[in-house]
């Protein structure tokens, strides 16, 4: 394995980015998304703010690239097995406990309108694979984990064929780059399907800065982030188009921009530039990241419609966000800490008993050998 040249401990830089990120996407979703929560054209309802929150969508780009950096320092001296177990207690739990509440409050009472699943799509949910069945998502934010899981995918069949060094992680990236760029336009659905080929530079792009993080700048990575961000101009698609509100050559130069001071945020932290952002409480906020973004739309449209706020906006916004922050810090305390803990225990038990049963059988002890009489005695 390689070896760095000094260790990076919490980086509660990545925790801040991160929940910016999500607040970013928040801010889409509340004023700028369809009108499942406003019944009607988010432009009208926020003339002045939708055209500016709408580029609220890239904070999952920033996602992805934190991504690329976070699963990469994750997976670094870890098995396939070790990995999985990361993953596994890190998703599921939050994942689980929002479908059984959007499932219970809407089986119970019918709201929000816009969930309208029945029970075996539910239950389908609860594999986050659901998309590659083609059943719809429990909520419309989970299209993002479908991409997320295809990820760790890559990064665990990179483990699998001979663990991480410095070497196979610059190749696997320049390898998945050159891929993507071959094969973007060529209409291969099936293999697109397996290696991301819209997103793939934001990913490599992250993975790109924590090699250069962690081993420290060389030219070979700093080129393969170059790369990324340039194929991220090319095929960038996060920003919609809605009525009133065009894709048009303004936006997507603004679009261009935003996927631009995303790799320099990324740029910053690859060189520990952002280090002065080292304040414990961050990690906190790290923590709210996953269930709020999980939550949020469906909270939106809940207390929005149940309350009778769409006379009201920003009052539905504030209070959407304010039942939203609250609602993930109780998942975060009471479900994500102790399931996790529970969670990660089973599953490292599990895996002890695969190792023992998939290991050879030592051969059954031999009887002690008896020396034969000389054969001039038996004469």
């Amino acid at each position: 394995m390689s070896r760095p040249k000094s260790p990076i401990g919490r980086m509660t830089e990545l925790d801040l980015l991160r929940f910016l990120a999500a607040f970013c996407v928040l801010a889409f979703h509340y004023t700028s998304s369809d009108g499942r929560m406003w019944g009607e054209n988010a432009i009208k309802v926020f003339p002045a703010a939708a055209p500016i929150f709408r580029f609220g969508s890239m904070g999952v780009v920033l996602f992805f690239c934190i991504s690329g950096f976070v699963i990469l320092m994750s997976a670094w001296d870890r098995s396939v097995e070790e990995f999985a177990v990361s993953r596994i207690t890190r998703l599921f739990p939050a994942y689980w406990f929002a479908i059984a509440l959007v499932a219970t409050v809407s089986l119970l009472t019918g709201k929000p309108d816009s969930v309208n699943l029945r029970v075996p799509e539910f239950l389908t949910n609860l594999t986050m694979v659901q998309e590659g069945l083609g059943v719809p998502h429990a909520l419309p934010v989970f299209w993002t984990l479908w991409i997320e899981l295809r990820f760790y995918l890559l990064i665990a069949l990179l483990i699998a064929v001979g663990g991480m060094t410095y070497k196979r992680v610059m190749a696997f990236m320049a390898g998945w780059l050159l891929l993507s760029a071959v094969l973007y336009n060529s209409g291969a659905h099936l293999v697109d399907q397996f290696f991301l080929f819209m997103w793939s530079p934001y990913f490599v792009g992250g993975m790109a800065a924590f090699l250069i993080r962690r081993f420290g700048s060389s030219l070979l990575p700093w080129l393969i982030f170059g790369f990324s961000w340039l194929l991220a101009l090319h095929t960038r698609g996060t920003v919609w188009a809605y009525p009133g509100m065009p894709l048009d050559n303004a936006a997507q130069s603004i679009e261009a921009v935003l996927t631009t001071v995303i790799f320099g945020v990324m740029a910053l932290v690859a060189v520990g530039a952002l280090r002065f952002l080292r304040w414990k409480r961050l990690t906190v906020l790290g923590a709210l990241t996953y269930p709020i973004y999980l939550i949020h739309h469906w909270c939106g449209e809940l207390v929005i419609t149940t309350l009778g706020l769409r006379s009201n906006p920003w009052l539905g916004v504030a209070a959407s966000l304010t039942v939203a922050l609250v609602l993930a810090y109780g998942i975060y305390r009471l479900v994500e800490v102790p399931v996790q803990r529970v969670l990660r225990s089973r599953l490292k038990d599990s895996l002890r008993l695969m190792r023992e049963a998939s290991a050879p059988a030592e051969p059954p002890p031999q009887p002690p050998s008896q020396d034969r009489e000389p054969a001039s005695l038996s004469r």
